[in-house]
């Protein structure tokens, strides 16, 4: 998997909310960085789906990595596009399966 890089990271907060904690934003500080300018981070809580809630998530990146743990930051807005077929569905089974094999090929191009 040659040219491959990190660009985001995701982390769960079941049953305390989408905000993004001083926790977070400390481990955000490895991957937002001179070399990932625009890292982000994705937070996700369970809870909010039981609640009747759409599929909801907040995402996040510092404003300026340089300031470290007293950057301020920016809350990104998404869209979520839904599905016109069940072809994305497969594609996302086939995905999860392929990632279990001893060595996984996960994006061809």
């Amino acid at each position: 998997m040659e040219n491959l890089d990190l660009i985001g990271w995701y982390i769960s907060h079941p049953s305390n909310g989408l905000d993004w904690t001083e926790n977070d934003i400390q481990h955000h500080l490895i991957i937002q960085n001179e070399s990932r300018p625009n890292a982000f981070c994705m937070v996700f809580d369970s809870t909010q789906l039981r609640e009747g809630k759409d599929f909801q998530f907040k995402i996040y990146r510092l404003k300026d990595y340089k300031d470290g743990k007293e950057s301020k930051k920016s809350k990104l807005s998404y869209t979520i596009e839904k599905p016109n077929s069940l072809d994305y569905f497969k594609w996302v089974q086939k995905f999860v399966e392929d990632y279990h094999k001893r060595n996984p090929i996960l994006i061809k191009e």
